[in-house]
């Protein structure tokens, strides 16, 4: 994200892949050429790129500009266009509710891209059912501090949605209290939920003034 974190990626041998998610017109080339000089894949996330539009355009400018070996984006135009010229593509998703889950499943199968990107984040259970959905979808097994929750509260909507919001406001401090900065919350579709955690961590989690 920035020039420390660049020297302390070129300057470890385990890592081989650095996603560059900082730069602009006038540096990027610079900072794929270093990453390249410590024989590092360099892959660019073009949204972040300070100077560029949203078009194919700047996928072109970073093959032509840049040793780059591929590129990040959330824009499918411009992942087709990185299939196009051979970059090695990913596509970055948040998976803010159902109907952006069935997107990338069609996506997939259209854009093709070489890898998929889902960011991670807190997606607060505050039902049976949606847990037994989450399951389906996703396989997963659920701790067993959280089967004991569902099983105490399952049947009482209103206790479940209360539980689901302090199990999920616990997982977010813990995070915040290890050093992570900013969380992304899965409320899916449900505001109110998003709402609740937020005043819950109300002093706990203080958004930067602009």
């Amino acid at each position: 994200k920035n020039m420390d974190d660049l020297e302390l990626c070129c300057s470890l041998e385990e890592i081989r892949v650095v996603f560059v998610l900082f730069g602009d017109i006038c540096t990027i080339q610079t900072i794929v050429k270093r990453l390249k000089d410590a024989g590092k894949i360099a892959i660019v996330h073009v949204d972040l790129i300070v100077g560029l539009s949203s078009k194919e355009i700047v996928v072109d400018f970073i093959k032509m500009s840049t040793e780059a070996d591929g590129i990040i984006s959330t824009k499918v135009p411009l992942i087709r266009r990185g299939n196009e010229l051979d970059f090695i593509t990913v596509q970055r998703c948040f998976l803010l509710d159902s109907m952006a889950y069935e997107n990338l499943r069609q996506q997939q199968h259209q854009v093709k891209p070489d890898y998929i990107e889902v960011l991670p984040g807190i997606m607060p259970i505050t039902s049976a059912a949606q847990m037994k959905r989450s399951q389906e979808l996703s396989g997963t097994v659920f701790p067993r501090r959280f089967l004991a929750i569902l099983d105490r509260f399952g049947s009482s909507p209103e206790a479940m949605k209360q539980a689901g919001i302090a199990y999920a406001t616990e997982q977010i401090i813990d995070l915040i209290a290890n050093g992570v900065n900013h969380i992304h919350i899965y409320s899916m579709n449900k505001p109110d939920v998003a709402a609740a955690i937020m005043n819950n961590l109300s002093q706990i989690y203080v958004r930067e003034q602009a």
